[in-house]
């Protein structure tokens, strides 16, 4: 069985089709919960789980004791269900003794045994032979992170599955002032979904400030639009904003997030020739932002941004105290943004 989509997996466990073995692995650990979670509300039913629920701790077994569980039949149940949780700790995992024990489990896994091992912060190497055995004998989920630039994406989605609507600025809000943390955001939506009545309802800007927290009018995303349009007064009104918020504000985000925006104005420059939706997907955003990213690089001829990409480098080792005399950091970001509207 191979590498499997969440969607899919997810699927196939609300239809109550298990597989005896889940390797649940990678660097995101929300999926890895969310898969996890799924299979623990829906193998047993509540009164199975006494005698046939083991949640089990890698830092706490080896690979002995876990297959020694996941051997034994289940008591007065169809099935029993072991779940190894930070299996990343399991010590012998990738040991030979570890790997030749599971090897040999997965050529003949007991068919009663559901075992899922939640395996987070980082991946199994393809190239060894555990990784290939549980790609051919096991059910396989890489919890990849995802990419800052289709966090946007990533958010509009989430809410849609969920029967809301959302204009694409709201979901790239939340996702400039949440950042790449799945489990906030989902924690965050949920907080927005019990003040509405109903599915079908917009998610909006005032609902993201009322419930989340950041301000529609003072976040990177309005600053970066700001600074692309060269509209001083907007400019210099966030960068006071963020000033006397600078716990909410940190520079180093702040001057990350400037970075990332004029890379994208380079990459607009390199590709003047393409269409909307073939921009679009260059840059890596959703088509809704082109017309920003154009605009802005008339505004910022290309010998401009890459001045301005030198500024924000040196802005940045200064946001970390390296070559630059002590200063708040308002005062860097000011002198960072007078550079830019002069370049």
């Amino acid at each position: 069985m191979p590498v499997i989509e969440s969607d899919k997996l997810l699927a196939d466990i609300q239809a109550g089709k298990f597989a005896p073995v889940y390797f649940l692995h990678g660097e995101e650990e929300y999926y890895i919960d969310l898969i996890a979670s799924a299979i623990e509300h829906g193998a047993l039913q509540p009164q199975e789980k006494d005698f046939n629920q083991h949640i089990l701790f890698g830092k706490d077994h080896s690979m002995a004791s876990i297959l020694q569980t996941a051997r034994k039949f289940p008591m007065f149940a169809e099935r029993q269900l072991v779940i190894v949780k930070e299996a990343q700790e399991l010590k012998d995992l990738t040991k030979e003794i570890g790997e030749k024990l599971m090897l040999n489990y997965l050529d003949s896994p007991l068919p009663s045994t559901i075992l899922v091992f939640c395996h987070k912060n980082k991946s199994l190497d393809k190239r060894k032979a555990l990784y290939k055995a549980l790609d051919k004998k096991a059910l396989l989920l890489n919890s990849a992170p995802i990419a800052d630039y289709k966090l946007g994406k990533w958010v509009q989605t989430e809410i849609e599955r969920e029967g809301y609507k959302v204009k694409p600025e709201v979901a790239h809000l939340m996702a400039e002032f949440i950042g790449n943390d799945l489990h906030r955001i989902v924690n965050e939506l949920k907080k927005i979904k019990e003040n509405l009545p109903k599915k079908g309802e917009t998610i909006t800007e005032e609902l993201v400030e009322k419930y989340v927290g950041v301000s529609r009018e003072y976040n990177v995303f309005e600053l970066n639009k700001a600074i692309g349009f060269k509209d001083a007064e907007k400019t210099y009104r966030i960068v006071n904003y963020f000033d006397s918020n600078s716990k909410n504000h940190p520079l180093v985000v702040t001057v990350s997030s400037l970075f990332n925006y004029f890379v994208k104005v380079i990459k607009t420059h390199a590709n003047r020739d393409k269409g909307e939706g073939q921009l679009a997907a260059v840059l890596g955003v959703n088509p809704f932002f082109v017309k920003e990213y154009t605009a802005a690089a008339k505004m910022y001829p290309y010998p401009k941004c890459v001045r301005i990409i030198e500024y924000i480098r040196q802005t940045d080792l200064a946001s970390k105290g390296i070559g630059s005399p002590s200063v708040g950091d308002g005062y860097i970001l000011k002198e960072l943004v007078h550079k830019i509207f002069h370049a």
